[in-house]
């Protein structure tokens, strides 16, 4: 049986989108929330994807975690590691298929996941 676990590793929000340094701390913050908010919102709402582990050791995206479908997995530090981490989190889940995706996408829904 099929079983896709997606796999997002995210900066901690005072690192995320650095490069928008310019555009002010609350700004980029912002902005890097409803990054955030809106690939997790897509993942949850992919008709393919059974299960979301996101990866990231910032605790202040909690509230941006949707009820059902969604771990947070303490991770350390770097892109590389935060895959390692889940992709062994997914398998001991019983992931067969395993989707790494960034936390940043502006615009995505679940109908771009499944295309």
């Amino acid at each position: 049986m099929r079983r896709l676990i997606a796999v997002v590793p995210a900066k901690g929000i005072a690192e995320a989108k650095s490069r928008l340094a310019p555009l002010g701390d609350a700004h980029r913050r912002a902005l890097a929330r409803h990054m955030v908010r809106t690939t997790l919102t897509a993942l949850g709402a992919a008709e393919l994807v059974d299960g979301v582990l996101m990866l990231c050791d910032d605790e202040s995206y909690d509230a941006l975690i949707p009820p059902d479908g969604v771990a947070r997995i303490a991770c350390p530090d770097g892109l590389n590691a935060a895959c390692r981490t889940g992709i062994a989190a997914a398998r001991a889940r019983g992931a067969s298929h395993i989707l790494i995706l960034p936390a940043d996408f502006a615009e995505l829904n679940g109908a771009d996941i499944d295309a």
